[in-house]
């Protein structure tokens, strides 16, 4: 391993929402494993896909853990893939706790019986590098399920979205065989916050990573910020006070 293993014990008191987060974290696992870096801020997931279109910064801090110890700093490598099928029927009533002892990592999920999953620590440790991304000309605040059914609205014709905006408009347009096409667009007028330091911003993205980045980051929270620019990644950044600090970063789609 690039750094030392971590050692940890961490308890969540909600273990459904633990299973969310597992879920959002898995669209970056590389062939089902995660790493952590755990120090006393919390639990930093820093991982690019093994396709490289999308990237998570996820900080799940510290304060959102009823007891959280991390006994020594480094890196926790393991796979989610498994964690989650043994987590698919927990109870929002649940805890979770989350321990990091030797080479096993260990789930105790608490609520009508206790259930015990250990799992080997992996040997391979995913941390992305640093990214170098030039300030993006337009931001806008979204409510993320309208954002996803937008996306859904627009996305039969093709496997790519063009995203525009400007000072006072979003627009999704896709383009079928020939010249069938697909263009919504909303206005700042139907509640849509827009931050433009610049004309115009536009980009083409994959579908599917727009939809599964919508779809697991609203079941955290029920917003959340996108920027985008020319030639640029799209982001978005959605965050939590006590729970969570998140940037899930989507390529464009290569020319």
């Amino acid at each position: 391993m690039s750094e030392k293993s971590g050692m940890v014990r961490a308890v969540f008191p909600n273990a459904r929402l633990a299973r969310d987060i597992f879920d959002l974290l898995n669209t970056v696992s590389d062939e089902g494993v995660i790493t952590f870096q755990v120090d006393a801020s919390g639990l930093l997931l820093k991982q690019i896909d093994p396709t490289k279109v999308c990237l998570c910064e996820f900080l799940w801090k510290s304060s959102s853990f009823s007891a959280f110890t991390p006994t020594q700093p480094g890196l926790v490598s393991f796979d989610i893939d498994v964690a989650l099928k043994w987590l698919k029927n927990v109870a929002e009533t649940d805890t979770l706790e989350f321990s990091v002892q030797g080479t096993e990592v260990v789930f105790k999920r608490t609520g009508a019986g206790v259930r015990e999953l250990t799992l080997p620590k992996s040997s391979k440790d995913h941390i992305a590098p640093e990214m170098d991304i030039p300030p993006l000309s337009v931001r806008f605040s979204v409510n993320l399920q309208s954002f996803g059914s937008w996306i859904d609205e627009v996305s039969f014709l093709s496997d790519t979205i063009a995203v525009s905006a400007d000072k006072e408009t979003l627009s999704m347009a896709t383009q079928g065989k020939g010249k069938t096409q697909h263009k919504f667009t909303w206005k700042t007028t139907a509640g849509l916050e827009l931050r433009s330091e610049s004309a115009k911003a536009e980009n083409r993205f994959l579908t599917a990573y727009l939809t599964a980045m919508i779809t697991k980051v609203k079941a955290l929270v029920p917003e959340a910020e996108i920027s985008l620019g020319d030639n640029l990644p799209l982001i978005l950044k959605a965050h939590n006070e006590k729970f969570f600090e998140l940037q899930y970063v989507v390529s464009p789609r290569s020319a």
